[in-house]
């Protein structure tokens, strides 16, 4: 009897210290899994913080290169320099000149190319860069919005621009034999040429 008491107190404690193990065990496992969570938590909560910041700093530029084309002489300059880049990246300096005053007005376009024809008189190619970007971001302003109505008042415009733009230049700087019997437009972004083409007629018409 007496080591029956004995075996049965042993057994007893044992099973309390594999009790308490496991249950140390557990509550350890537990608490680092919930650390383990939480910093991973703040990890992404970090990263997330970081994008924000990220998107906000976009923002600031965007606002500030709108603010920047707001001017009309930024505008033109911007894109008398892009048009300038293209020149005299597949030209050689003698084929074009810039700021070339052309007709009895003496109008001054951007650039004009020597036009490589036979004969003691070259005539120049006018080139002017157009950037008509109240109009143009009205445009995207109205798809993105999806306002079909503001879309099309706006695609009207931009074509109402580009014509009058087109004209000027017509007016100005075609003067044969001087100049060749046309000229050239130049839109400096991809996109505004694309809205501009989608306009049906427009660009064989100009």
């Amino acid at each position: 009897a007496e080591s029956m008491r004995v075996l049965t107190e042993a057994t007893t404690r044992q099973l309390a210290e594999i009790r308490q193990s496991v249950t140390e065990q557990l509550h350890q496992a537990v608490e680092q899994q919930m650390q383990t969570s939480f910093q991973r938590v703040l990890e992404q909560f970090s990263s997330m913080q970081k994008a924000m910041g990220e998107v906000q700093a976009m923002t600031a530029q965007i606002s500030d290169i709108k603010k920047i084309f707001s001017n009309v002489k930024t505008r033109g300059g911007w894109g008398e320099a892009q048009l300038r880049g293209i020149l005299e990246d597949i030209l050689p300096p003698e084929a074009y000149e810039s700021n070339v005053r052309l007709g009895k007005g003496n109008e001054v376009v951007e650039f004009a190319i020597h036009m490589p024809v036979r004969g003691a008189i070259q005539p120049l190619l006018p080139i002017d860069s157009k950037f008509p970007t109240e109009s143009y971001e009205r445009l995207l302003n109205a798809i993105e919005e999806s306002d079909s109505a503001a879309e099309k008042m706006a695609r009207k415009s931009l074509e109402s621009v580009v014509r009058l733009e087109a004209r000027k230049i017509a007016t100005k700087y075609i003067h044969p034999p001087q100049t060749a019997e046309f000229a050239v437009i130049y839109l400096p972004t991809d996109g505004l040429y694309t809205e501009v083409a989608r306009i049906p007629g427009l660009i064989d018409e100009i």
